[in-house]
């Protein structure tokens, strides 16, 4: 769930006049670690502009954390905690959907084997490797053949 949708559906729970009063305590800047919302941004009586201006000025962790502290403050401690708590929910949840999948074990270096005959005073031509590494295993074989 959006935080968006998480603070509305907190104020949407308090009444008109509590709602005042939320919106009161975001346009106080005493006792907060918060700057105070112009009240000219808070006069819109919906919810929703409420959290728009919430989530604009402080964003979007920040806006959780100031709506719990001005709801603790009208002591709505339940409301608060709920919030609070869908929050860190809904945090944990997108932080398992973003960690990466673990990459598959390694497989092992295939091995490279080579068999090469001479039969009496021949000469050999052998392959030849053109690389900078090799792993995995390297394996000659030269038979001399009578």
């Amino acid at each position: 769930m959006r935080v968006q949708e998480m603070l509305l559906g907190t104020l949407e729970e308090l009444g008109d006049k509590d709602f005042g009063k939320f919106r009161w305590y975001l346009s106080q800047p005493a006792g907060r670690d918060f700057k105070a919302i112009p009240k000219s941004y808070l006069e819109s009586p919906h919810r929703q502009d409420t959290v728009d201006k919430l989530v604009e000025i402080y964003g979007v962790g920040p806006a959780v954390d100031v709506a719990v502290e001005v709801l603790q403050k009208m002591n709505h401690n339940h409301a608060a905690k709920k919030l609070q708590r869908r929050y860190t929910d809904s945090e944990k949840t997108a932080a398992k959907q973003q960690r990466p999948a673990p990459s598959p074990a390694p497989s092992p270096a295939p091995s490279i084997n080579f068999s090469i005959s001479a039969c009496g005073e021949s000469v050999v031509f052998a392959p030849s490797l053109n690389s900078t590494s090799i792993e995995g295993a390297l394996t000659f074989n030269i038979n001399k053949q009578p």
